[in-house]
């Protein structure tokens, strides 16, 4: 059933907020999608933090205008991914819903306000996630932390190890001389 002119005011208001807050917002295009599988894509998103809903083009260019943000929208039908935890998340649903069922077209998004091409968002869907980017920091951190306690550490030992080799010469030396 066809929106009112109230309901797509509110719509178009609503998604303007939610884009606005959000961290990714990304445009895809699909065809052949039915129910089942659309629902599915819902549910992963859903439970990766992310948020997918199918759009009109015309109200999807309203909103781009409140939002001052720019885009060649085809004449497809369209969807909306965005989420607000993860940069990464939606991206990596769409890639690999695409990859999976072929009825999906990543067009380009906002990411952090900035603009990432369909090649750019299939970049940034290839990224580990957020906790495996920090655990890999951490680790390559305390790695270099330890090389450099290391590093530090070693004139020192070998400075000790010297005086220890000549406190033992002198005690030989005073030795031999009694």
């Amino acid at each position: 059933m066809p929106l009112i002119r109230s309901q797509k005011e509110e719509l178009v208001a609503k998604l303007s907020e939610e884009l606005r807050d959000s961290r990714v917002a990304l445009v895809f295009s699909y065809s052949g999608l039915n129910v089942k599988t659309g629902e599915r894509l819902r549910s992963e998103a859903f439970e990766q933090g992310a948020k997918i809903r199918a759009i009109s083009n015309n109200l999807l260019a309203l909103i781009l205008r409140r939002l001052n943000l720019e885009l060649e929208i085809p004449p497809k039908n369209l969807g909306l991914a965005y989420g607000f935890t993860d940069e990464v998340a939606a991206a990596k649903i769409l890639a690999n819903f695409a990859k999976e069922t072929e009825t999906l077209e990543v067009i380009g998004g906002w990411v952090d306000g900035q603009f990432f091409s369909a090649d750019q968002v299939k970049t940034l869907s290839a990224l580990p996630a957020k906790e495996v980017l920090q655990a890999q920091l951490v680790g390559r951190l305390g790695g270099l932390i330890g090389s450099l306690g290391y590093c530090l550490n070693y004139p020192l030992q070998k400075f000790a190890y010297v005086v220890r080799a000549l406190e033992e010469n002198k005690t030989e030396m005073k030795g031999e001389n009694e």
